[in-house]
């Protein structure tokens, strides 16, 4: 798998006012969490760094990765969004309606 493990759909990240940063698979993203985050501690965080370092080794791993990823993102503000062909993989990510709480 290694390094090019890529996810279903890319995550979006707000990095300054480049536009958002399309972010494929989880070896760009365990680069960005140790080169260019904002906060390097958190749960979030943490489990991100995790989930993506065995993604990157073990297949079974990289639907987690994404999952963790995106949270590390909302954690800590970065979060632009994802493709709407990945919606079912972050409940609550996109217009949940009144009272719903998303699931991460």
């Amino acid at each position: 798998m290694g390094h090019f493990a890529r996810w279903v759909a890319p995550v979006y990240l707000g990095f300054g006012e480049d536009g958002p940063l399309a972010v494929k698979g989880p070896s760009q993203a365990r680069n960005l969490l140790a080169e260019n985050w904002p906060h390097r501690r958190g749960r979030h965080y943490q489990a991100a760094v995790n989930c993506c370092d065995r993604a990157v080794a073990q297949p079974g791993w990289l639907e987690m990765s994404r999952e963790a990823f995106i949270a590390a993102a909302l954690e800590a503000g970065l979060f632009s969004g994802h493709s709407g062909h990945a919606r079912n993989f972050v409940p609550g990510a996109t217009d949940p309606g009144p009272g719903h709480r998303p699931m991460l």
